[in-house]
């Protein structure tokens, strides 16, 4: 199981995507970046958890 040293990030292996939280004062959001975005970004990656 992946363990982000932020825990605003955690790895959804439903979605295949790292899922974010984020607040600005009161407002919360969620979102995630799915692994063809990651994959963009470093095309090398492994495409497990581990990777």
């Amino acid at each position: 199981m992946i363990d982000f040293p932020n825990h605003s990030r955690s790895y959804d292996p439903t979605r295949h995507a790292v899922r974010f939280w984020g607040h600005d004062s009161a407002i919360e959001a969620s979102f995630f970046i799915d692994e063809d975005a990651l994959m963009r970004i470093q095309p090398d990656a492994r495409l497990d958890e581990s990777g």
